[in-house]
C-alpha cells in the first residue's frame, strides 16, 4: 500500500542523512580527481606538445645534414695569399634598408655590472648667465651650442645616428650569422671551419680583452683570409652608454687597436655591437662611432643562444642575422645549423655583404692615439621606459640631486619603472603633464632645476 502524501514536511532521519552526506562526499572526491586529472594532463602535455616540437625542428635540422664537399680545406691553417688593402668604406646605398631593432621590455632596474660605474655629475647648460652659448662638457673642442630651448632643439633634430640593424630588407636568400665574445678560441675555430666548409662567411664580434688569448691572432688573421669580418663588441664588455665619455670612448678605440695588433695590419671596422644591445640609440655612442667612420650598430633578429630549435627554423627568412657565442652550447647547435641552413638554399654572408657594404679596408700596421670626442647637440627625444642612454645618467643625476630620485651607487643610465615615476613626479611638481615620458619640454626643465 503506497503511503499517502499528507501535505506534511517529514525530516529525514539519521541514517538517511548520514547516507546522504556520504553520497555527497563520494561526489565532492569524484570531482575534485577529475579536476586534478585535467589540470596533471595540461602540465604534461603542453610541455610535451612543445618538446615535441623542437625535436621535430631539430629533426628537420639533422636530416638535412649532409657531407657537403669541403672547399678543398681539412684543418683551419692553410696557406692563403696574404690579405690586400681594400677600397676605403662607404656608407651603404639607400637601396638597402636595415631595421631598427627594438628593445625587448625588461624589468625595473638592471643589476648593477660587477665594477662600480662612476658617472659623470650631470652639466647644466642654462645656469651661467654669461653669455648666449654653452658647451657640453668632456668634449675636445668645446663647440658653441645654442643656449636657447628652441634653437638646441632645431640643432639637436639635425642630429643623425649610424642605422641600428637587426635585419636586411632583402628577396635574396642570405642571412648572417655573428659570434661574439670569443672566450673559447678552440670553439671559434670549429665554428669558422664548419661555416667555410659549408660555403658559408661569418662576422665575428671579439672583445678586446680575448684578443689576447693564446691562439686567437693566427685564428683570425686566417678567418680574415678566408674572407670572414671581424668587429667591434667593446674592450671590456662594459655597458658604454653609462660610462663618462673617455671610458666610453677608450671602450672601442683600446678593442679596435688590439685588433689591429692581433691582425698584425690597420683593419678598419665597420659594425660596433653593444654589450646586451643596450644603449644602441645612445647619441653619445652614435656620435663617436661616426667620428671613428663606423658604419652601423649591429643588433639582432635572434640570438640563437637563447632560442629553442623550432624558433631557429621559424626565424630563417631572407636577411636575417643571427647571434650565437663561442659556447659549447652555442658551438654544438652551430655544427648542426650552419650545414641545415645552406641547405635549405641559403647562404651564409657577412654583414658587409648583406647590407651592400664593401670589405673591411686594411693598411700596414701603425699607432695611433686615441681621438677625443667631438662634441654634438643633444637631440631631446621623448625617452621611453627601456631605454638606454647618456642623457638618462644625466636625468637621474639631476633627480637625484634634487631628492626625487632613490637610487644606490651610481646612476644606471636605464630609463625604468623608478625613474619613470620619478619623472612623473617632476612633470606634476612643474606643471607639465605628469606622463612619465621625458620628452623635450621635461628633459630641459629638469637640466635647468637648480
Amino acid at each position: 500500500m503506497k503511503k499517502q502524501y499528507t501535505g506534511k514536511h517529514t525530516h529525514p532521519t539519521r541514517k538517511e542523512q548520514q547516507r546522504r552526506r556520504e553520497q555527497f562526499s563520494r561526489h565532492a572526491v569524484r570531482l575534485v580527481g577529475s579536476v586534478a586529472a585535467v589540470l596533471l594532463a595540461l602540465l604534461v602535455v603542453v610541455p610535451l606538445v612543445k618538446t615535441q616540437q623542437d625535436r621535430a625542428a631539430m629533426r628537420r635540422i639533422d636530416a638535412a645534414v649532409i657531407t657537403l664537399p669541403p672547399q678543398e680545406v681539412d684543418t683551419l691553417y692553410i696557406s692563403t695569399p696574404e690579405p690586400t688593402a681594400a677600397p676605403k668604406a662607404t656608407r651603404a646605398p639607400e637601396s638597402v634598408a636595415p631595421t631598427v631593432a627594438a628593445r625587448p621590455a625588461t624589468a625595473d632596474e638592471p643589476v648593477v655590472v660587477d665594477e662600480p660605474v662612476v658617472a659623470d655629475e650631470p652639466y647644466d647648460d642654462f645656469d651661467d648667465g654669461t653669455d648666449d652659448y654653452d658647451t657640453v662638457p668632456g668634449a675636445a673642442g668645446a663647440t658653441e651650442q645654442p643656449k636657447t630651448a628652441e634653437a638646441l632643439l632645431a640643432a639637436g633634430a639635425s642630429f643623425e645616428y649610424l642605422p641600428v640593424i637587426n635585419t636586411v630588407d632583402t628577396m635574396e636568400r642570405k642571412v648572417a650569422i655573428t659570434v661574439d665574445d670569443c672566450f673559447q678560441v678552440g670553439n671559434l675555430q670549429k665554428i669558422i671551419k664548419k661555416a667555410y666548409d659549408n660555403g658559408g662567411r661569418l662576422t665575428i664580434f671579439p672583445i678586446g680583452q680575448n684578443l689576447s688569448q693564446p691562439g686567437i691572432s693566427e685564428t683570425l688573421r686566417k678567418a680574415v683570409q678566408l674572407g670572414f669580418e671581424i668587429e667591434n663588441h667593446t674592450w671590456s664588455h662594459a655597458r658604454v652608454f653609462r660610462l663618462p665619455e673617455e671610458e666610453m670612448a677608450s671602450e672601442i678605440w683600446r678593442q679596435s687597436q688590439a685588433l689591429n695588433q692581433c691582425l698584425g695590419m690597420n683593419y678598419e671596422e665597420h659594425f660596433f655591437r653593444c654589450m646586451g644591445g643596450d644603449g644602441e640609440m645612445d647619441q653619445r655612442t652614435h656620435n663617436y662611432l661616426k667620428q671613428l667612420g663606423f658604419l652601423g650598430v649591429a643588433h639582432w633578429s635572434i640570438s640563437g643562444s637563447d632560442a629553442t630549435p623550432q624558433q631557429l627554423v621559424e626565424h630563417l627568412t631572407p636577411g636575417a642575422v643571427f647571434l650565437f657565442h663561442t659556447t659549447d652550447k652555442d658551438t654544438k647547435t652551430l655544427m648542426k645549423f650552419i650545414p641545415w641552413v645552406v641547405q635549405q638554399g641559403y647562404q651564409l654572408v657577412t654583414l658587409n655583404e648583406l647590407l651592400g657594404y664593401p670589405e673591411n679596408a686594411t693598411s700596414p700596421l701603425s699607432v695611433a692615439e686615441m681621438p677625443e670626442p667631438q662634441d654634438y647637440v643633444p637631440d631631446y627625444r621623448t625617452i621611453h621606459v627601456d631605454e638606454y642612454s647618456w642623457m638618462v645618467v644625466q636625468l637621474q643625476n639631476k633627480l637625484r640631486a634634487l631628492g626625487m630620485l632613490q637610487m644606490e651607487g651610481a646612476s644606471t643610465g636605464y630609463y625604468g619603472k623608478q625613474t619613470a615615476a620619478a619623472v612623473a613626479a617632476f612633470q606634476s611638481a612643474a606643471g607639465l603633464p605628469a606622463t612619465g615620458e621625458a620628452d623635450a619640454a621635461t628633459q630641459l626643465a629638469i637640466l635647468q632645476t637648480s
